[in-house]
């Protein structure tokens, strides 16, 4: 529904006809991809955001940054880093492996905070932990693979 609401107000914005009333619900759009921590910091500060004042244009408010990235890390029982008003998980988070920023090559996976080639690595064979068993080699992501 706010999919609908977001698409009726982009038309009737590019639309040269003049709009009297419009109620679409007002929503936080700082992120699509927020988390719950992410929730409970925003809703943690006092006061309502404002709306953005473009279609597409977000505060950088440090203090809100600021508060989410502190949320984020006493709620959290994983490593966290808080990376463009979200929390993300270090130790599995591809874009964020083992420390803020630092990202996985192409091919390869966050599995416990360290970027893995999960189709070679035999403790992350096919998959993070998948451990092969002694003697067998990890080959296209399966162990002992003919």
């Amino acid at each position: 529904m706010a999919f609908i609401n977001l698409l009726i107000l982009i038309i009737l914005t590019l639309s040269s006809t003049p709009i009297t009333t419009m109620s679409i619900p007002e929503t936080n759009r700082r992120n699509a991809t927020t988390n719950s921590y992410t929730d409970v910091a925003l809703s943690a500060r006092k006061g309502a955001f404002p709306p953005p004042r473009k279609l597409g244009e977000y505060s950088t408010n440090s203090t809100d940054y600021n508060l989410i990235c502190k949320t984020c890390k006493r709620l959290s029982e994983r490593n966290t880093c808080c990376f463009n008003y979200s929390c993300v998980d270090v130790s599995t988070n591809r874009f964020n492996c083992g420390s803020c920023g630092l990202v996985c090559n192409l091919g390869t996976r966050c599995c416990g905070g360290i970027c893995v080639d999960i189709q070679k690595d035999n403790g992350n064979c096919g998959k993070c932990s998948n451990v092969c068993s002694p003697g067998q080699k990890c080959s296209f992501g399966f162990c002992d693979y003919a």
